[in-house]
């Protein structure tokens, strides 16, 4: 029973992307606070129930991080929808995940792997897309912040998102030539 807690969690998060985004686009922030919250409660209680009790699952490994982007991209296109943050930025961000997603499916068209590992620099990407998106709900609520900073960040975030997307392009080329499977060399005619 313990080891289908963790998908039901992470199948539970993967249905809050719509009702955030819808959330958002009707300026209930508080509420959204709120199902964030739960949501990034549910992500670490899924991660720590499948190690502690061994119940990681390939369905797991590869729902967790697409309902993580998922709630992302609704995020995004919510804060985009009541103009928090420019539609270039959301459209910035929900196409590197795009790129990154096709990148997987063609990887394991041609290699029949599925590596799924985040590097260090795409956490710290995702870390600053957390922190932006927060950032910008708790100022509907308390507007402590100065624009300034909003302004920096959106820069910020999308650097982060151009690079992290070049790096898995660079990295998903490397992986492809490394495991692909190659084909046997022709021999040249005439060649004896």
């Amino acid at each position: 029973m313990v080891q289908h807690i963790p998908n039901v969690l992470t199948v539970l998060r993967l249905m809050l992307a719509v009702p955030v985004g819808l959330l958002i686009a009707h300026q209930q922030y508080a509420v959204v606070l709120i199902v964030a919250f739960c949501a990034g409660l549910s992500d670490g209680v899924d991660g720590w129930i499948a190690r502690r009790f061994n119940a990681t699952s390939r369905f797991g490994s590869i729902v967790d991080p697409l309902a993580d982007k998922a709630l992302m991209v609704a995020t995004f296109i919510g804060l985009a929808s009541v103009e928090l943050l420019p539609w270039w930025l959301a459209l910035l961000v929900i196409g590197r995940d795009l790129l990154i997603v096709g990148g997987v499916i063609a990887y394991h068209r041609l290699t029949g792997r599925i590596d799924m590992e985040p590097s260090l620099l795409s956490k710290f990407n995702t870390l600053m897309q957390i922190a932006y998106t927060l950032s910008l709900l708790l100022q509907q609520i308390w507007p402590i912040l100065p624009q300034a900073w909003f302004v920096g960040a959106t820069w910020g975030v999308a650097l982060l998102a151009v690079i992290t997307a070049l790096d898995y392009i660079l990295t998903g080329i490397h992986k492809t030539r490394q495991y692909a499977p190659r084909a046997p060399r022709q021999r040249a005619p005439g060649g004896d």
